[in-house]
């Protein structure tokens, strides 16, 4: 009996989680090993959907979902209705993106550092 009530809690559980939390729509800066990281997370969860990369050259990768190069961030946060950005970029930010990130950032959306993102996770 126990164990059939303990199943019955989990699975209820489950059902309202996947209802109540909404997925959120995460779009990565940079394409580098962290990015590997971030992407191999979020396939773990329910909770986050990468809907795309933005690189400096806006190059495609083979096997990623590169939507453009920096200059589109403010683009791509619209169109693919962005939650949250992961900055995965190494070295320093040019100072015209940072200047965007910090407009979109005061707009009220979230952006993590990679480290900040997958101590979260």
């Amino acid at each position: 009996i126990f164990s059939a009530q303990f199943i019955y809690q989990n699975i209820v559980k489950l059902l309202l989680c996947d209802v109540l939390i909404k997925q959120k729509n995460i779009l990565i800066l940079g394409y580098n090993y962290k990015t590997e990281i971030v992407l191999k997370m979020a396939d773990k969860t329910k909770n986050y959907k990468i809907v795309g990369i933005l690189t400096v050259d806006g190059v495609k990768k083979e096997g990623c979902n590169v939507i453009g190069d920096y200059a589109k961030i403010e683009e791509a946060v619209k169109e693919y209705k962005v939650d949250k950005i992961v900055v995965a970029i190494e070295g320093a930010i040019e100072q015209q993106l940072l200047k965007k990130m910090l407009l979109i950032k005061l707009g009220g959306l979230r952006i993590y550092s990679f480290l900040d993102f997958y101590e979260k996770m």
